[in-house]
C-alpha cells in the first residue's frame, strides 16, 4: 500500500495491557526486523507528565528494537504525530529508512494500538 510518499511495509492493530509488552516481527527489503512495544510512566511527581516516544536497541535482545511510549495512560486517543525514524537498513545508495506512525487509544487499563511501518519512496 502506498500513502503519499510512503510505502507501508507492515501494519498491526492489537490490544495491550499496561504490564505486557508486544513483539512485532516482519520482513522488509529481505531483512527480518523485530520491535518490542512497551508502555511506561515517568516516576516523577509532575501532575501531567508529557507524552513521548523513545526508540532504542532492546536491552533484552540485541537483534530487536525497542519502542517505548511514555505517559500514554490518560483516557482517550492520541497519535505519534509525524512519521518517526525507527530503523535504517543498508548503507550508501542502498540505505533505506524505516519510519513508523502510531495511533493509540487508552481506556479501562487497555491500550488499543494501531501502528504502521513505512519506507519513504518519494
Amino acid at each position: 500500500m502506498k500513502i503519499g510518499k510512503y510505502e507501508v511495509v507492515h501494519q498491526a492493530s492489537y490490544l495491550q495491557m499496561p504490564e505486557d509488552d508486544a513483539i512485532i516481527e516482519f520482513s522488509v527489503l529481505g531483512d527480518d526486523v523485530s520491535f518490542r512495544i512497551k508502555f511506561s510512566s515517568d516516576d516523577d511527581s509532575e501532575e501531567k507528565p508529557l507524552r513521548r516516544i523513545e526508540g532504542s536497541p532492546d536491552p533484552d535482545d540485541d537483534e530487536r528494537g525497542l519502542i517505548t511510549f511514555f505517559n500514554w495512560r490518560r483516557p482517550g486517543a492520541t497519535s505519534s504525530g509525524d512519521p518517526m525514524l525507527v530503523l535504517t537498513l543498508g548503507e550508501g545508495e542502498e540505505r533505506k529508512d524505516i519510519l513508523f506512525l502510531a495511533f493509540v487509544h487508552y481506556a479501562n487499563r487497555i491500550y488499543s494500538v494501531n501502528i504502521q511501518f513505512m519506507l519513504e519512496v518519494v
